[in-house]
Parts: structure tokens; sequence; C-alpha cells
């Protein structure tokens, strides 16, 4: 099954860029399509492979947030030793983003097997905790390609007015594979409900916010983290 998504960006994709991902890079574009094409002209190949689950995407992705932003390197990026920001125990937050410009020239997404939505985006937020500020480290990385984004930010604990978890809930449309050509819309597209869970902190003037979809316990680490930032008198 592919999403609307995947059928805007899948006709701009070609051979030749197909031909310069790495192994794990195609089989990643593989699992967001659905047709059995070869890659050529404006169209692409599916030659799906049985083994490449959801569970194995998932674990694609952690390798590559550990890879790229693991503890060690959040702290380095944020210029702090870990002795500076031990207040609280420090929170990682990560999960699927939805389609952004600043990452990655083709984009993807889609209800998994599982039900779980998944796309090719994912991000990794640190939160450490000094004594009266949050030092954060935010990076989206592209399971397309090497590109990325990072920030870095620090947010004193009596400037910020909500730290909180969301969810919403959006209606997916999605379309079968054509049988030839590029990927082509059903008679009858299926339409789906999905949840999107993200984290947010808001401070006056400016607001953060990131996916928390591979977190399970997100909502109860967030509480758990206010209920010690209560103790501070934070909130």
């Amino acid at each position: 099954m592919a999403s609307i998504n995947d059928i805007k960006d899948a006709v701009l994709f070609n051979k030749q860029a197909y031909d310069q991902m790495n192994e794990n890079e195609k089989k990643v574009f593989d699992y967001f399509n659905d047709n059995n094409e070869q890659p050529k002209g404006g169209c692409f190949r599916k030659n799906k492979d049985p083994e490449f689950t959801d569970d194995r995407y998932d674990d694609l992705v952690m390798e590559k947030l550990n890879t790229y932003a693991n503890k060690a390197k959040a702290l380095q990026r944020i210029g702090m030793d870990e002795s500076q920001v031990n207040e609280i125990e420090p929170i990682r937050l990560y999960g699927f983003e939805r389609k952004s410009a600043a990452v990655g020239d083709v984009y993807f997404d889609k209800v998994c097997d599982d039900g779980r939505w998944r796309s090719s985006v994912c991000s990794i937020t640190w939160l450490f905790f000094s004594n009266d500020q949050i030092c954060m480290y935010s990076g989206r990385f592209d399971m397309l390609s090497d590109s990325k984004v990072e920030l870095t930010d620090e947010y004193f604990y009596k400037d910020i007015t909500n730290f909180t978890t969301v969810t919403e809930t959006e209606q997916t449309i999605i379309y079968s594979g054509g049988k030839t050509g590029c990927l082509k819309k059903s008679a009858e597209p299926a339409k789906k409900l999905t949840d999107y869970d993200t984290f947010m902190l808001i401070v006056p003037g400016d607001k953060f916010r990131c996916s928390v979809s591979g977190v399970a316990n997100a909502k109860q680490v967030i509480d758990g983290v206010k209920q010690k930032l209560r103790e501070k008198k934070v909130f």
C-alpha cells in the first residue's frame, strides 16, 4: 500500500538517483513503495525484500540515531559536560516526522503492516537538566540520504509555560499500486485514521515540538519529569 505522498513524490524520482543510494537506502525506498517496476525514466522499482519488515526498518532507524545522535554526541553538540546537567536523569525522545523541506528531497510515509504510521524522516531529541535550565539537542535524519538537520537550544525553567505531549489524529488515504507504469490510484482508495504523538515545549515567543511516536510511554516519561520540576517549584 502507498499513501498519497508516495504517489506525488515517486514521480520526481528516477533511476539515477536510485542507483546512487547505498543498499540500506534502496531497501528503505522499496519499503515505502509497492509497485513491481524496475527504475526507468521517471518511475522506480519495487522488488520487496520479504525479510525487510517493519521491525527491520525500525532497527535501521535506531542504528542511524544511535550512530549520529547518541548521548555523548548530543552533549558534545550542546557543549556541556554530563556533570553540569545531572539535576534530573536526561530523557531521549524519538520518532517519525511529517514532511519537512529542511530534510531530504524525497519523502515517503505510510501506514504499515502492523498498523503503525512511519515515514522516511526520523528525529531524536535529548533533554538535559541543569540547576536552572533545560539544555536541548534535536536532530532530524533522512533515511534515504545523508541529509540531516541538527539544532541545540536552552530554556530556563522560569520561562517554560508548557511542557507536555499531544496526540493528533489524521485521516490517511491509501492507494493500491498500479499493475503497469508508476503507482496508479485504485478506484476505491481506503481511508485510515492514524495517531501522531508529539512533545511540545513552549516559552513566550517560541515553541519547540518533535515526534515521540517511537516512545511507547512518552506521556508517563514527560509527566514524571514535570513532577520532578514541580518539586523544584518550576510549575
